[in-house]
């Protein structure tokens, strides 16, 4: 299963050591808070070089298993996103479940599409590289420098 079911893990601890800005981290701090230029604040702290990146792709491999995967998305426009957030836009109407969504604030066990998918994943993978005659190379969280 993912790790949402195991015990909560000690982040602080895991973090501590981590190449990479955890957004949250800034958005609470006071220097944010008090900024008149957060979107520059956040540019800057944010920004990463290209050894970060495949770093973090490598942290991250397993997704929904690895907490590392689940801690540095957060927060963190995914491309999945995008066509809500345009619809939103387009509409001006920007409903709550649009902000839990790019929270990651929805609780997906249970969920029986989702288990279906975490539970065939494996088989999937394998056969796909079988009827293709392609090598899967398993690989985690991309982070692109805008």
């Amino acid at each position: 299963m993912s790790w949402l079911l195991k015990p909560e893990p000690d982040v602080e601890v895991q973090f501590q050591q981590s190449s990479v800005v955890l957004i949250n981290d800034i958005i609470v701090s006071d220097k944010y808070k008090i900024s008149t230029t957060k979107t520059h604040l956040l540019k800057n702290k944010l920004s990463v070089s290209s050894e970060i990146i495949l770093k973090v792709a490598q942290e991250t491999i397993g997704q929904s298993k690895n907490i590392k995967w689940i801690t540095y998305k957060k927060h963190r426009l995914t491309s999945s996103m995008y066509g809500n957030i345009l619809a939103a836009c387009y509409k001006k109407k920007y409903n709550p479940s649009l902000f839990k969504s790019l929270n990651n604030d929805y609780i997906t066990t249970g969920v029986r599409a989702i288990e279906w998918g975490l539970n065939n994943k494996d088989a999937a993978l394998s056969f796909l590289q079988k009827t293709e005659n392609v090598v899967i190379q398993k690989t985690g969280y991309w982070i692109m420098v805008t």
